[in-house]
């Protein structure tokens, strides 16, 4: 497993986190790697009105096989840098779930 993947997910206070950068009105929406501990995302939706965050949700949720109620933003809602929570599972479940994708 990436050291550079468990900079990314981190449990605290009994809730999973994850490190997000996020690069809105990409071409695709697309898991792009690690970067200066965040997990990097591209998606298609602007900045505008949450939409950026709705697609990060979206984009997340099906990477990880998960439901979309099961994360949410929690800091950063209006920056590229993020903090998503996710509900329902461990850290260590989240970060197998991420291998998949380096």
């Amino acid at each position: 497993m990436s050291s550079d993947l468990r900079d990314v997910v981190r449990q605290s206070k009994g809730k999973v986190l994850l490190s997000v950068r996020v690069q809105p009105r990409s071409r695709q929406n697309a898991i792009v790697g690690v970067r200066d501990k965040s997990l990097h995302l591209k998606v298609s939706a602007p900045p505008v009105d949450g939409a950026a965050n709705e697609a990060v949700i979206a984009l997340l949720a099906k990477a990880l096989n998960l439901p979309k109620s099961t994360f949410s933003v929690q800091q950063g809602t209006k920056s590229r840098e993020k903090s998503v929570k996710v509900e329902l599972v461990t850290a260590n479940d989240v970060l197998k779930l991420l291998e998949k994708y380096f």
